[in-house]
């Protein structure tokens, strides 16, 4: 296991109010464990008056902060041993929820405790009270510390962060919770975690864990958050080079912390196992870690207006001035876009910015024209099936405030999971020797964004959709078109409620108008404060495509058998439920298990981590109609002047298409207020 944990990736909720927004990238197989054990059963064990809070601010820090899935976070409360027993394992087995839920090699474990800790009368253990535990009975009733350890590092988890605020000594800020015969209390023997585990414990094993009344919290888990927010890795404490190492960590909790404690007229120092150099907290560049440099005016500089991408390997620092010996403001890994704004004359240092806004200066040998980098990468030879891997354009930039491509979020618990799509350029449309290519699918032309924008991961669910219907009262309308067996027509009983076949809340909305989904993404953005809209016609196809120029996101798949991974189409799953005809040019020659829609989110990720842009739904968007690309905008923004804007356009097929409608550049269009059984639509957020 590596050494570095997932708390690599938090960042603070208690960040000064003056810094901007930090967000980081996702990690979908991550999981976390929050425990908050406030209230016991055993008469005179106080209250951990805060457990609740911390274990609270620490979900709503995994899910909105670090866009862990929220199936991926296994809640507790008031723990029971039971509970713990049956989420970290036995004596005999670590098999658990949380080993179940694991991905060998590819998961990031976070643990976190909140609540009593004790020691064991008898062997001087150091155990973790479960709610129903007796601080007496520790070696029977609680769950012992180095057993939690050694099933932690049996899970085979890709790194494992254990996070404690507890103390082993038996004290609390209300008295001692055990009612020893002696007036000696046994110092408990805190163990020595494995190699690969990062342990963060609140306290030393003869101290007490604090409470901040004012904040309502655990000393140390305000202080800890504070810290991987950005304080620990300013001066005194850190280098500001906008990472958090456990050494920084250390240094303001001593500090900060420790103090804090003193005031309260208590001794608590923190006690924090792992390599001093591994880092807790990688940040986003902001003010308030790296302002921007001041452009020398005694620096001549040559221009050069360029994009390139960053081809060292080991990443590249950019500096104040064009000096190896100057102050470092940022750190670029591999395969990040930066804007080339001059070249030092007569030197091989370049002046760089990203995102509109000046980084400072980078050793020209570190960087690689953008479009040789693009093309290299599509050039890449994915491996052989069953999962090939996809080139991808790289990520460029961030958002303000840090949001990189590839972040997973979700703004509220009913929205849709949205992924955060890096801007780039592309080829739009189909090229004239693609099969079954149509004449709208062109003319060919490059598409550029100039900014990320965010795109839903699945297709707007029927329990999202519900969620709208409820708020706004929403009628579903004189009915929907459906196919009949023979043909396509009108049924006055059909809704998205019953489209005519089985859903349930997983599967995409169908019969929804265009009408009704940008009335959805309207209601979306006032129910979150944030910029909901319908995706444009290019923004789709981008997505889609997800940096391939095939005719579909695994391939040009000519024999059509290689589709049922990847999406749910028209194949011999259908074609022996309505008896049609199973000619290879008819039909997929394979089986997705689907008649009909499928569950979000049943096939394999595209390049950029979207899932069903192919089939189950054909999904509106934006534009009107326009029948060729002829004048169409190249930004990326819809096409809405001119056209048709009685029809609008759906993309990306559905379960009843055929090889030919089921391919990135196939295009439809329907009049706005019609609604039919293949029809749904996902969402777009604008930063």
């Amino acid at each position: 296991m590596r050494a570095i944990g997932w708390v690599l990736l938090l960042l603070a909720l208690m960040a000064p109010e003056s810094a901007p927004a930090q967000t980081v990238p996702a990690n979908p197989d991550a999981v976390a464990v929050i425990i908050g054990n406030r209230t016991y059963h055993q008469p005179g064990v106080p209250a951990v008056e805060f457990a609740h809070n911390d274990a609270a601010a620490m979900r709503r820090h995994a899910i909105e902060k670090l866009g862990i899935r929220e199936t991926n976070v296994i809640d507790l409360r008031d723990a029971t041993l039971g509970r713990l027993r049956g989420t970290f394992g036995t004596e005999s087995s670590e098999r658990g929820t949380l080993a179940n839920f694991v991905k060998a090699g590819r998961s990031d474990v976070l643990v976190f405790y909140s609540g009593h800790g004790v020691p064991g009368l008898g062997d001087r253990r150091s155990y973790l009270l479960p709610s129903d535990g007796d601080p007496n009975l520790a070696e029977s009733t609680a769950y012992e510390l180095d057993l939690l350890y050694r099933n932690l590092e049996k899970i085979k988890a890709r790194s494992v962060t254990v996070i404690l605020d507890t103390c082993f000594s038996g004290q609390t800020p209300k008295g001692w919770l055990i009612r020893s015969v002696s007036a000696i209390i046994p110092e408990p023997r805190l163990p020595i975690p494995p190699a690969g585990l990062t342990v963060l414990a609140a306290s030393g094993p003869d101290q007490m864990a604090s409470w901040d009344e004012g904040a309502k919290q655990g000393l140390f888990t305000r202080h800890l958050l504070a810290a991987l927010g950005g304080a620990a890795d300013r001066s005194p404490h850190g280098n500001g080079d906008g990472l958090v190492t456990l050494g920084e960590a250390k240094s303001y909790l001593d500090e900060e912390m420790t103090h804090a404690a003193r005031r309260l007229n208590r001794a608590q120092k923190a006690t924090l196992h792992g390599a001093s150099g591994v880092v807790l907290a990688a940040l986003s560049p902001s003010p308030a870690v790296s302002p921007p440099p001041r452009q020398n005016p005694d620096v001549a500089l040559e221009p050069l207006d360029k994009g390139y991408v960053v081809k060292e390997r080991e990443g590249a620092r950019v500096r104040e001035q064009p000096d190896v010996r100057s102050k470092q403001v940022a750190t670029l890994k591999m395969g990040e876009a930066v804007h080339v704004l001059g070249k030092v004359k007569g030197e091989e240092w370049v002046l760089v910015e990203r995102g509109g806004k000046t980084l400072g200066y980078m050793a020209q040998g570190l960087l690689q024209d953008a479009e040789e980098w693009r093309r290299q990468q599509a050039a890449v030879v994915p491996p052989a099936p069953p999962a090939p891997a996809l080139p991808v354009q790289p990520a460029v930039g961030v958002y303000p405030g840090g949001v990189a491509a590839g972040t997973v979020f979700r703004d509220c618990a009913e929205c849709p999971e949205m992924v955060v799509v890096p801007a780039g350029s592309f080829t739009m449309g189909s090229p004239s020797g693609e099969a079954d290519r149509n004449a709208d699918e062109g003319p060919q032309r490059v598409v550029t964004f100039a900014r990320p924008f965010s795109v839903g991961k699945y297709e707007v669910t029927r329990g999202q959709y519900a969620a709208f219907v409820r708020d706004t009262n929403r009628g579903s309308g004189d009915g929907c078109i459906v196919w009949a067996g023979m043909k396509w027509e009108k049924e006055a009983s059909r809704s998205w409620r019953d489209p005519g076949f089985p859903q349930d809340d997983r599967h995409p909305v169908a019969c929804v108008s265009w009408n009704d989904a940008k009335a959805y993404a309207e209601w979306l953005g006032r129910k979150t404060g944030k910029v909901y809209r319908l995706l444009s016609e290019a923004e789709w196809e981008y997505a889609a495509r997800a940096g391939t120029g095939t005719a579909r996101y695994w391939g040009d798949d000519q024999d059509n058998a290689e589709g049922c991974g990847y999406a749910n189409l028209s194949d011999l799953t259908r074609a022996d439920a309505h008896n049609l005809t199973k000619a290879k040019t008819n039909i997929f020659m394979c089986q997705d298990g689907h008649v009909h829609t499928a569950p979000a989110g049943s096939f394999r990720e595209n390049g950029f981590g979207l899932q069903d842009t192919l089939g189950n739904v054909w999904e509106w968007v934006e534009d009107c109609w326009h029948d060729s690309y002829a004048g169409a905008p190249s930004d990326g923004s819809a096409w809405i002047a001119g056209g048709n804007c009685g029809q609008r356009i759906l993309r990306g097929g559905s379960c009843y298409s055929l090889p030919g409608y089921l391919r990135s550049a196939i295009r439809d269009r329907y009049v706005t207020g019609l609604r039919s059984n293949d029809a749904g639509f996902r969402v777009a957020r604008t930063h």
